[in-house]
């Protein structure tokens, strides 16, 4: 895949900056490429709301990397989203794990103290949490999870 150049990406439409960010994220394999594509994409100098989305895109990469220290970066990702979606929660919430299950709780709660965006049928937050529960153990939290569950039709 060919690289952008700063001036090529100012110049292209939205929709082809995301389908090159598409690009470059489908072909990263591991950690190292991720922060690879995190550094272009950093130099690209993208527009406020594709830069949102890349970082979205590369949170989403990092839930599927192997590496433990993908957590880590995944944290680090998510914190320098302005207005996080819960896509990007949910996505914080997979790659932690690997971290041990307490900071995936931990970002849960967050996302429920924030109180936007909700958790609902379109995330899978309410699962990644409980499999957090159910390896802390927390069964008082996981009790409590599955009756939001419930409660918001999961």
């Amino acid at each position: 895949m060919r690289l952008l150049k700063p001036k090529e990406a100012a110049a292209l439409p939205r929709e082809a900056l995301e389908a090159h960010i598409f690009s470059l994220l489908r072909g990263c394999r591991g950690l190292l490429a991720l922060r690879s594509a995190h550094a272009h994409l950093t130099r690209l100098r993208l527009p406020r709301l594709t830069a949102a989305f890349a970082l979205s895109k590369l949170l989403a990469s990092c839930a599927s990397a192997p590496a433990a220290a993908a957590s880590f970066y995944a944290r680090s990702l998510f914190d320098q989203i302005p207005d996080p979606t819960a896509f990007c929660y949910n996505s914080l919430i997979r790659a932690l794990p690997a971290a041990g299950p307490a900071p995936a709780l931990a970002v849960y709660r967050r996302m429920l103290r924030a109180g936007s965006p909700r958790p609902n049928t379109f995330t899978l937050a309410f699962a990644f949490a409980l499999k957090a529960c159910a390896a802390v153990p927390a069964p008082s939290e996981g009790r409590q999870l599955h009756a939001q569950a419930l409660r918001q039709g999961q």
